[in-house]
């Protein structure tokens, strides 16, 4: 991937940032991205989550939620039709988005790369990018993922609140496409979208 990623790809990764844990099961990802999806592991834009331990099955004309247990170096689940039934891994493999390589990705489109590190203000949802110069003015750049949920919401309005007044004002940009608008931020902060913030299209993003 030496080439970088490209706009098609990067669409696909922000659609499953918008998910609460920004997470695919690795059969999906496969289905998603193809071949790409082992160079997307391999330099740790997707990055192994976790392991599911139970799975949603049909079984006699039922759905219902069995717990994955591992017998003899094999995942499996009880059937009342089938006995023990063995589980790809793939259909209980989690993949995560690498926030680390999508934040670094948002600064380089932004060419801000090289002058911040970005700071954590909630664990996976919102991050300081640091303030930069963007058209003649300082601008403090603030991304947050989730907005929707009150819990991101309300952190976010707190650290606006704390943090920037109408002298210190943010660009907020908010990491997906249906954000709702009628959310005024305090203090004449700035909400944009990250599709309306960057245009793709100048070129790929490079991997970290």
């Amino acid at each position: 991937m030496t080439n970088g990623i490209k706009r098609s790809t990067i669409e696909k990764l922000l659609k499953i940032n918008e998910t609460p844990e920004a997470s695919i099961l690795e059969k999906f990802a496969k289905e998603e991205f193809g071949d790409q999806f082992q160079e997307l592991v391999e330099h740790n834009i997707l990055t192994h989550f976790k392991i599911l331990k139970s799975i949603e099955v049909f079984d006699e004309g039922s759905e219902y939620t069995a717990e994955i247990q591992r017998r003899d170096g094999k995942n499996m689940y009880s059937s009342s039709a089938d006995g023990k039934v063995a589980v790809n891994d793939e259909d209980i493999n989690l993949y995560k988005i690498n926030f680390e390589w999508l934040l670094r990705s948002i600064m380089d489109a932004l060419d801000i790369a090289d002058r911040h590190e970005p700071k954590d203000i909630l664990e996976d949802n919102i991050w300081a990018l640091g303030q930069h110069r963007i058209e003649k003015q300082n601008t403090n750049i603030i991304v947050v993922r989730n907005i929707k949920n009150t819990i991101v919401f309300d952190d976010l309005i707190n650290h606006l609140n704390k943090h920037h007044g109408v002298r210190n004002k943010a660009l907020v940009i908010a990491l997906g496409k249906n954000i709702t608008n009628y959310r005024l931020l305090p203090s004449q902060n700035e909400l944009i979208r990250i599709d309306d913030a960057i245009k793709w299209d100048k070129g790929s993003v490079p991997p970290i």
